[in-house]
């Protein structure tokens, strides 16, 4: 709390980009939310139901006691989803670029480098550039996954062959399954279902930092 009161008095103001996604509640109406770190579809989304369902059971008594919360309950959650998580194949088109089709484990949109307890997902991105970074985790198996998870928080896995990156400013998603359900988190909050259509806000919030 000093540091943010000291930021507050005598540090410079910034302005920095924000995210905004047109996405399906969980009622399967139309909605919009903004973020500022990362949006995700697939892995991610249903990360966050889990982590959801075991907040209310033994699983956060046990992880509070050990670590305080956070980033136990979400490396479990991580791994019960790795050994079931069934991949879906995403319609993906980046601004007016042709869309394209991808089976993807996770498909990250990002404004910033990091979301889930610590993985440097985007380690490139800027929060001042007009840019989303789109990382695509492709259809790695589940051994490909547990032994290359390090690399997410190391911020090296974009040198892996089944992982993509792009820059855009617009990126629409869907299933190419109407009829499968792929979740979408924002933030880290569970919202809703693709289809999805993210684009960046260049410049739109002040910021005070240090």
């Amino acid at each position: 709390m000093a540091d943010a009161a000291r930021a507050l008095r005598s540090g410079r103001s910034v302005s920095v980009d924000v995210g905004r996604v047109e996405f399906q509640d969980r009622a399967g109406a139309l909605a919009q939310r903004y973020f500022l770190n990362v949006a995700s579809c697939g892995m991610g989304g249903e990360v966050i139901r889990r982590v959801e369902e075991n907040s209310t059971g033994w699983l956060s008594s046990a992880s509070r006691r050990i670590t305080g919360g956070g980033q136990l309950s979400y490396a479990l959650a991580s791994l019960q989803t790795t050994l079931s998580f069934n991949q879906p194949m995403l319609r993906i088109q980046l601004d007016d670029h042709p869309e394209f089709r991808l089976v993807v484990a996770n498909l990250c949109v990002a404004n910033a480098r990091y979301f889930g307890g610590g993985m440097k997902i985007a380690p490139d991105a800027k929060l001042n550039d007009g840019l989303l970074d789109i990382v695509a985790v492709g259809d790695l198996g589940t051994l490909e996954i547990l032994t290359n998870v390090y690399k997410l928080y190391l911020g090296t896995h974009l040198g892996m062959q089944k992982v993509r990156h792009a820059l855009a400013r617009r990126v629409r998603v869907e299933a190419v399954n109407a009829n499968e359900q792929v979740l979408i988190e924002i933030d880290g909050e569970l919202l809703g279902t693709l289809p999805a259509t993210f684009e960046i806000l260049p410049r739109r919030l002040r910021v005070r930092c240090p």
